[in-house]
């Protein structure tokens, strides 16, 4: 430990007589070491942290596929016909997107929801971080409006206030009271909701509708069970439907089975690792830089090494100086490199892609501060290990006689040179072409010709509560008074409405029945 303590002394006076270097050293590995660790905080969040419900694993989503048919949702019939005769599941819940205006509470605002069948949340096993969730009785038809908020939705618009529990909302003009939070970390596929309400199939007006495929599902596995088996048996269930329902299922004979996490993740999981990749590109051009920077300084050095060899100190003693020395730059590197990784966390946080699943639970928690530590110590082998070997290497009596003068481009040290150089050129220009071929393809986007002039051109949704709005008529009705307000605003030509705006990704079909066929 003596010795420890030494090696630390005298690193730490070697570089505060360099502070130049020293300060350029640490700068460039906190940038790299902290966008390494950032991303990685966003990879172990998104990717590698398990789903917060009771036993993962076993959590499937099923999904009605067919010839010409990938991933459909279930229509209510055909939901409850698979909940009923399947034999490999220890349950099954139906869940899909819903949207609420909320008034009442500040200004009005469109929330993103999300409804589920019965027993939805506790087939999941997440308990609520507050309050609870939906009870039988509030799971049926006719039974009391409950809604339960996201931890985001919760301290967003309620300032996590735990007295909102028992309190009323109004979501598209109906009263909810709020019975629970979820934790921060709920996610399921497709678009994050933040709040989550039941659904009374019984009640549903899309109860005995076989046509109108509306309900994702999710499932647990049963024990011992595998997702191939569970597939096989419901894919069977789905081929009696067909041969039952000739008119609606013909295109409906087969079940997919994935994975809740992959169903979560697996879109985004490619992008996530390609980002770690560039990072850890970034990090090695550094280190490559460092070593480089760390050989011509060792060159001047070698009187100073000779000395040391002359008074005693064998090779290893002086490579394990030298390594103490980067490794001392690379645990400042990494210090301050938490702070830069915080910093863009934080940044992500604010202005990050909400569409990106589970990414508002990203943070350095312990795992982070592992792997930033870890990489740290790496880099501080791998920048300094080879400048270490290079600087103990040479003849004390010729370092001491010539000053190392004639030595200082070596032919084994002029390789190493060459070597750094063409590999950080060689990674440089990877990354260059992968941000050049980004660049050339977000041009080409932005040029393409939507086929309609977009100057001028405002749009906005406008999402109206189903109990005031419910029927055609009354639709029409608002519409004819909504725009003739909207043309008379100053600056305005004109103004439309309509179902979907051109290129929005929204799915909208509309059935068409032949009279006679």
């Amino acid at each position: 430990m003596d010795e420890l303590r030494r090696d630390l002394v005298h690193a730490a006076r070697s570089w505060r007589h360099r502070p130049a270097f020293a300060l350029a050293a640490v700068l460039t590995l906190a940038l790299g070491i902290g966008a390494n660790a950032s991303v990685f905080g966003l990879v172990r969040a998104v990717l590698l942290r398990p789903l917060p419900f009771t036993e993962p694993e076993r959590l499937v989503t099923l999904s009605s596929s067919g010839p010409g048919r990938v991933r459909q949702p279930f229509s209510a019939p055909d939901f409850l016909d698979l909940q009923r005769q399947n034999r490999t599941l220890l349950g099954m819940a139906g869940y899909g997107a819903w949207g609420a205006n909320l008034t009442g509470r500040g200004d009005a605002e469109r929330l993103q929801g999300m409804w589920g069948t019965a027993g939805f949340l506790r087939l999941l096993g997440v308990p609520p971080a507050l309050g609870r969730g939906p009870l039988p009785e509030e799971e049926r038809a006719g039974g009391e409006k409950v809604v339960v908020l996201t931890h985001g939705l919760w301290q967003r618009r309620f300032g996590a206030d735990p007295a909102v529990l028992g309190t009323p909302v109004h979501l598209s003009g109906e009263a909810y009271t709020v019975i629970g939070v979820l934790p921060p970390a709920f996610a399921l596929p497709g678009r994050e909701a933040e709040l989550v309400v039941p659904l009374a199939l019984e009640g549903d007006p899309r109860r005995e509708v076989r046509r109108s495929g509306f309900l994702r599902a999710v499932a647990r596995l049963g024990p011992g069970v595998t997702p191939g088996q569970a597939q096989a048996e419901l894919t069977a269930i789905a081929a009696r439907l067909a041969a039952e329902h000739p008119e609606t299922n013909a295109a409906r004979t087969g079940v997919g089975v994935t994975s809740l996490h992959e169903d979560v993740v697996g879109n985004v999981r490619p992008m996530l690792l390609v980002a770690q990749g560039a990072v850890a590109l970034v990090l090695l051009v550094a280190c490559a830089n460092l070593a480089s920077l760390l050989l011509a300084r060792a060159a001047a050095r070698r009187r100073e090494m000779a000395v040391r060899a002359a008074l005693g100190a064998g090779r290893g003693r002086l490579v394990r100086q030298l390594l103490t020395e980067s490794l001392l730059l690379s645990v400042a590197g990494g210090a301050l490199g938490l702070v830069v990784a915080l910093a863009a966390i934080q940044a992500f946080l604010a202005f990050g892609p909400v569409e990106l699943p589970r990414a508002r639970t990203v943070r350095l928690d312990a795992g982070a501060l592992v792997f930033t530590a870890g990489l740290s110590v790496l880099a501080g082998l791998v920048f300094g290990l080879a400048p270490a070997l290079q600087g103990s290497r040479g003849d004390p009596q010729r370092g001491l006689a010539g000053g190392g003068r004639g030595e200082a481009g070596g032919p084994a040290r002029a390789r190493l040179r060459r070597a750094l150089v063409l590999g950080q050129v060689a990674v440089s220009l990877v990354l260059l072409a992968g941000a050049g071929l980004l660049l050339k393809s977000l041009k080409r986007l932005q040029a393409v010709d939507p086929g309609y002039r977009t100057e001028g051109l405002l749009t906005l949704r406008v999402s109206l509560p189903r109990a005031r709005y419910g029927t055609r008529e009354a639709l029409a009705a608002y519409h004819d008074r909504l725009a003739p307000r909207l043309r008379a605003i100053p600056g305005v030509a004109a103004a439309a409405a309509a179902s979907v705006a051109p290129l929005t990704p929204w799915r909208a079909t509309i059935n068409l029945t032949v009279e006679g066929r």
